[in-house]
């Protein structure tokens, strides 16, 4: 058992390595706390496998994905030499500094390029704030994409080929892989309970066995969906 999550983190490497030398294809990630690992995990498993596309089911904030993040960088990076311009006018402005740069590159991923594409279609949005911003400082400029980029979630289209894939609990209960790691079971993350409602009563949340009251129930139900995953491999 795991005691930090570089431990298990290593043992997840570990497990992923034996299994793709064993031709066992496509590997499932199974997480708790998808919503707030994600990030995290995607980023470490970009790193140990930057050339595989990876099948997350779950939206991310755009600014998350690599390629945007570089996007960003480079822009932040350069002298933007427009005083101040309209939303209009600055889109043609960073078209023009993240080609410089060769942005994004050659040979991406479906994935990569996805997100690329979905951050080419938040230029063009960036482009009717010109209604509410006659004029934006470089600063101002920087700032609002950042910041659009932050907002807008995105989940590329997954591919059943894809030789990761990354899923949340609920999403997982019904896939069938040829092997399957289910990270993060601590007793914070596994079984979940909904928080109790601070405007009902304890005892008549009890008597209606409103969720987070019925414990037995809880336990049940979680020990159901890990024999469904030990079914499901």
């Amino acid at each position: 058992v795991a005691e930090e999550t570089f431990d298990e983190n290593q043992a997840l490497l570990a497990w992923l390595h034996q299994k793709r030398a064993q031709a066992l294809t496509p590997l499932a990630i199974v997480v708790p706390n998808l919503a707030e690992q994600a990030p995290s995990l995607t980023r470490w498993l970009h790193t140990h496998f930057p050339a595989d596309p990876l099948a997350i089911s779950l939206g991310m904030p755009l600014i998350q994905y690599p390629l945007i993040q570089q996007a960003l960088a480079i822009l932040r990076l350069e002298r933007l030499d427009l005083p101040a311009a309209s939303p209009g006018q600055w889109v043609p402005h960073f078209y023009h500094r993240l080609s410089t740069h060769q942005w994004p590159g050659e040979s991406l991923t479906s994935e990569a390029y996805q997100s690329v594409q979905r951050f080419l279609s938040l230029l063009d949005d960036f482009k009717t704030l010109t209604f509410l911003h006659a004029h934006m400082t470089p600063l101002q400029a920087l700032t609002t994409l950042e910041r659009l980029t932050q907002t807008t979630l995105f989940q590329p289209q997954q591919s059943l080929q894809a030789p990761l894939h990354v899923l949340g609990l609920l999403d997982a209960a019904g896939s069938s892989f040829p092997a399957m790691w289910i990270m993060g079971l601590t007793d914070q993350a596994f079984p979940s309970i909904a928080a109790a409602n601070p405007f009902i009563p304890p005892t008549l949340q009890q008597a209606y066995t409103l969720p987070a009251t019925d414990l037995a129930h809880i336990e049940a139900t979680a020990r159901r969906r890990l024999q469904r995953f030990q079914h499901a491999c």
